[in-house]
């Protein structure tokens, strides 16, 4: 139930039956029977299919946000799991911008150490750029940094603390006559 759990997924990210089969490396008959067969064992409709386009129904809507957490949870529980059958230390991989020494980011590392021993901090510097791949590609758990573009809906976004900026010109720049 699993797979076809991730092929509804697909279908749903993709909003294409042929997109997703393509992205799941199996045919588009086949990832359309694996849907099917997945309503037949949940005994509701997911999708509603109109020609070659369909829609969610509202099981479906549900389902499909649930599913995510779902999924996602039960490849969490796996890689830990791994972890400890290897007998390997929990890690918490946090992703900053180079060059960036905060007191309090120090504090804070050094409060969550203490409450959680079993747990072994790692911190990895890098460019924006650098740390957003390392976020995407799972090699850093979180990233802290400046907002220097807008939300990416790819990501959980929290803002931790905001601050006002300033600048500051000469006063014989052009600039400051502006």
């Amino acid at each position: 139930m699993l797979r076809q759990i991730k092929y509804f997924q697909s279908v749903v990210r993709n909003n294409s039956f042929s997109e997703a089969a393509e992205e799941c490396y199996i045919s588009q008959s086949a990832i359309s029977q694996q849907i099917q067969a997945l309503e037949r064992e949940l005994g509701f409709q997911l999708l509603e299919r109109k020609n070659r386009k369909f829609t969610l129904t509202p099981a479906g809507e549900h389902f499909y946000k649930k599913s995510l957490i779902l999924v996602a949870d039960y490849e969490r529980i796996c890689s830990e799991s791994a972890k400890i059958a290897r007998g390997s230390e929990t890690v918490l991989c946090i992703g900053c911008l180079r060059g960036y020494s905060s007191g309090e980011l120090q504090k804070a590392l050094e409060t969550f150490a203490a409450k959680y021993p079993d747990v072994e901090l790692e911190t990895i510097h890098g460019n924006h750029e650098e740390l957003y791949y390392q976020l995407r590609t799972e090699a850093v758990d979180l990233v802290l940094n400046d907002q220097r573009r807008a939300f990416s809906d790819e990501y959980l976004n929290l803002i931790l603390a905001t601050a006002d900026s300033y600048i500051e010109i000469s006063t014989r720049s052009p600039i400051a006559a502006l």
